[in-house]
């Protein structure tokens, strides 16, 4: 079986050479998945070479076409021969096969040649964040729990940090770990190497509480929503490319934000043993540090799905925000299996009720950028998502 995609403005046309059965159904499948995974939603199907259809063949078919109707996209099959027609036909799928091109396609230019990598939306353009900074532990010092401080986590909320949602205060010593809030989703990991992150969502009146002991929050509305898409020029995007779009974006300096995105790699760390095993006053050997966290050896998580919360600026004005390449940035990242989302302009409490609803987090990380002279494994990419962006206008240090 040969498969050859071609892209036409908002089509992908993709032809079918060859027998669609059992032995080849698998690749078929595969193959169209990940086209759609980057991004190709409105498939139509050129079977002219296509020489048969078996039941397996079908099935597939039948697959892709849910999973692009539940993310808004499109699928038809034109040029059937005879024999596939009779076939989908009498199997009573006949509604995949068109007549005709849609009204709208559009063959491609050759002539012309684009690399915008970028499409923009404009949500709400006098919205902005307020950030209110708790920071009442010092690194690397054992954690004062008479500074241990509740926050409320709704709707409104952006959030993240060291904290725990456990409120017996003989367990919050060794409970203490990072966590990231979006919308009341919220998602907590113990400071242990095997473990695995909980989380919480919001039902009906509930809203989560936690108890932290650093943190960085912000509040309000998010005024830009950024796609981002690779093709053959570009094939994955740095945060350092995201976070470079949504400044120049909101020329502004200081900015938070929400990205979803298909990863290419992650480069974190996250804790690994309690900050309550610390010993009495500041540890700074990286010998001793390197007990208390894990770190990436290499880009990791590749073909996963990424959640991430952060808050940049291009100005070293702002406590808890360390360098990431040309910004002053913190960020977590929770890991999910690969999910595709929608083309277009995308609500973010849509894509957080998908990614909960069909899929947990499989972990909870710190980014940082290895920046060694020798084995540097560079900053985290991603291949294809979503950075809905504000800018923040306030700030307030609180202890």
């Amino acid at each position: 079986m040969i498969i050859k995609l071609n892209n036409h403005n908002k089509y992908s046309l993709i032809e079918i050479s060859g027998r669609l059965d059992a032995s080849w159904s698998r690749y078929f499948y595969d193959t169209v998945n990940e086209y759609i995974r980057i991004g190709n939603h409105q498939i139509i199907f050129d079977a002219k070479n296509l020489e048969y259809l078996s039941s397996a063949g079908i099935r597939m078919f039948i697959m892709i076409y849910k999973e692009l109707k539940n993310i808004s996209g499109s699928i038809c099959i034109i040029n059937a021969n005879a024999l596939i027609d009779e076939i989908l036909t009498t199997t009573g799928f006949n509604f995949l096969i068109s007549d005709k091109l849609p009204v709208d396609f559009q063959p491609n230019n050759e002539d012309i040649q684009t690399n915008n990598f970028f499409e923009h939306f404009i949500l709400n353009n006098r919205a902005k964040m307020s950030i209110s900074i708790k920071n009442n532990w010092k690194p690397w010092l054992k954690p004062n729990l008479d500074k241990l401080f509740k926050t409320s986590l709704d709707k409104n909320t952006y959030s993240l940090g060291i904290g725990c949602p456990n409120f017996d205060t003989n367990k919050i010593p060794d409970s203490l770990g990072e966590y990231l809030s979006i919308q009341s989703y919220n998602i907590y990991q113990t400071p242990d190497e095997n473990s695995i992150p909980d989380y919480f969502i919001p039902q009906n009146t509930y809203i989560p509480e936690l108890q932290v002991i650093q943190s960085l929050t912000c509040k309000g509305e998010f005024s830009n929503l950024i796609r981002f898409s690779p093709n053959n020029e570009k094939l994955f995007f740095t945060i350092s490319d995201i976070l470079d779009c949504a400044q120049n974006t909101l020329q502004t300096d200081t900015f938070s934000f929400v990205i979803n995105a298909d990863i290419e790699g992650i480069v974190g760390a996250y804790l690994i043993k309690s900050l309550n095993t610390l010993p009495d006053g500041e540890t700074s050997l990286k010998s001793e540090i390197k007990q208390y966290l894990n770190f990436c050896g290499e880009r990791c998580y590749a073909n996963h799905n990424a959640l991430l919360f952060g808050i940049a600026s291009i100005k070293d004005n702002i406590p808890l925000l360390p360098k990431i390449s040309k910004y002053y940035a913190h960020i977590h990242s929770s890991i999910f299996p690969r999910i595709t989302l929608p083309n277009g302009k995308i609500e973010l409490n849509q894509v957080l009720e998908k990614l909960f609803s069909i899929t947990t987090p499989l972990k909870l990380m710190h980014l940082i950028n290895d920046t060694r002279n020798i084995n540097s494994i560079g900053e985290t990419a991603f291949h294809r998502g979503a950075i809905w962006c504000a800018p923040v206008t306030e700030t307030e240090i609180l202890k």
